[in-house]
């Protein structure tokens, strides 16, 4: 059994350690410094809570570094005592692997950003590796992040990318299905069923993009001559929806640079 310790427990650390609970292959504890409050979650997951990190890193063999990232730098001097016997995955948004891998003194680091989807196990995970990693710590560190979700392994350097389709893109949905529910009630319909209809709808496209077909091979098939449809892309492309969305994307993962450039300073 493969025993996982996680450093922090916000509301990320929390959604990802109970996702992996659920797997009997992995025995998580947990350490943050609000003991009570931890010991309580702990039950719920039936993890095992440390009053000390040093009784965490002591008793586990991955670390899931689940802190905010201006909280990472108070941490190294006793991580650093554990860093070559370890594994570590960090979670912590804005702070870079070679960062990690200098305070740290290893290449067995791994990088996470998922989405608050984690927790319903659903979330989309962009995964990064130092690149002397071990191999072995590589493939078992994405089934780590699999028990979350979907993962994609990246460069580095591509996660502000990730950033503008998924971590902030996410968001972007919310606002397309909330705009898509408004328009419904505009037509008549209540709210709340326009945005049922309207989720709905999402989740029955979704399921059609499956084996590489093509958004726009679907489309075409949906787009009958002189109907409805055409009408309603032709005001999309009126309104520059497509260029809209790539500039939001674009903004999203310009953003993201400048908020890791600055938490590195």
């Amino acid at each position: 059994m493969k025993k996982i310790g996680f450093i922090g427990c916000g509301n990320m650390g929390k959604s990802i350690a109970e996702a992996i609970s659920k797997d009997k292959n992995y025995q998580i504890s947990i350490y943050s410094r609000n003991f009570e409050r931890n010991k309580e979650f702990a039950k719920t997951i039936e993890a095992t809570a440390y009053e000390t990190l040093k009784e965490l890193l002591e008793n586990s063999d991955y670390i899931i570094l689940a802190v905010k990232p201006q909280v990472l730098p108070s941490l190294y001097n006793q991580l650093l005592n554990y860093g070559q016997n370890k594994k570590w995955i960090s979670i912590a948004a804005g702070v870079p692997l070679r960062v990690l891998q200098n305070q740290l003194a290893t290449d067995n680091i791994a990088r996470f950003m998922p989405n608050i989807a984690a927790k319903k196990q659903e979330s989309v995970t962009a995964v990064a590796f130092v690149s002397n990693v071990d191999s072995n710590f590589k493939e078992i560190a994405f089934k780590i992040a699999e028990c979350f979700g979907k993962a994609f392994i990246l460069d580095e350097k591509l996660f502000s990318a990730f950033i503008g389709i998924s971590g902030s893109g996410i968001a972007f949905i919310f606002e397309f299905l909330h705009a898509m529910a408004l328009g419904g009630t505009r037509e008549g319909l209540s709210y709340s069923q326009s945005l049922d209809i309207a989720v709905s709808t999402l989740n029955s496209a979704s399921c059609l993009l499956e084996n590489g077909v093509s958004p726009i091979t679907l489309m075409t098939k949906v787009t009958s001559a002189g109907g409805t449809t055409i009408e309603g892309i032709k005001t999309l492309h009126d309104g520059k929806f497509d260029s809209t969305i790539i500039n939001a994307v674009h903004s999203a993962s310009k953003k993201s640079i400048v908020l890791e450039k600055k938490a590195q300073l």
